[in-house]
């Protein structure tokens, strides 16, 4: 009988989690479709999830609140800054560091562990 309450209570739970999603992404559809841009508020809203505009300069700051998401990015590209460079010799190790200013070809796991930094 405690094999069926424990499954009962894991299955439950997922049933929540499953149905908070549900919920949240359709929440982020709604704010979405009521900003006029679906597609642009979801780009957006992973930016500012995936990059905390800590460490960008005031015009990419701009960029990203006019939502231009390519001139972002080429921008972020072109015009690195010294807080963005410690912060991914400290992620990546400085060696690593050096061959991206190089080659400017990280990996998607080197990708992710670099969104903290921009």
């Amino acid at each position: 009988m405690n094999v069926i309450k424990i499954l009962k209570t894991i299955l439950l739970t997922i049933a929540i989690v499953i149905g908070l999603g549900i919920i949240g992404g359709g929440f982020l559809v709604y704010k979405g479709i009521k900003s006029g841009n679906l597609g642009a508020y979801i780009a957006k809203t992973a930016v500012e999830i995936l990059a905390p505009d800590a460490n960008l300069t005031s015009q990419q700051k701009e960029m990203l609140e006019a939502g231009d998401f390519e001139g972002l990015a080429e921008d972020l590209q072109e015009n690195i800054t010294p807080t963005q460079v410690n912060c991914a010799v400290e992620v990546l190790g400085q060696e690593r560091a050096n061959e991206l200013l190089i080659s400017k070809d990280p990996t998607p796991q080197e990708v992710l562990k670099l969104s903290k930094c921009l």
